[in-house]
């Protein structure tokens, strides 16, 4: 969106243009490698952890 907006206007202008849905991320979680998003607290977190199927021990 913001490069439609700044970028080049008067080109854009007659063309519509399809925006994904935006994609919050959180300013602060608990951060994985492995997991495919961020965790707020705790909680959800191990919730992921321990289900997860790919851990060796």
């Amino acid at each position: 969106m913001l490069f439609h907006k700044y970028s080049y206007p008067d080109l854009l202008e007659d063309k519509t243009v399809n925006y994904q849905d935006l994609v919050v991320y959180l300013d602060i979680g608990i951060w994985h490698p492995l997991s495919r998003e961020m965790f707020k607290d705790v909680p959800s977190y191990l919730r992921w952890f321990n289900s997860r199927i790919d851990i060796y021990f």
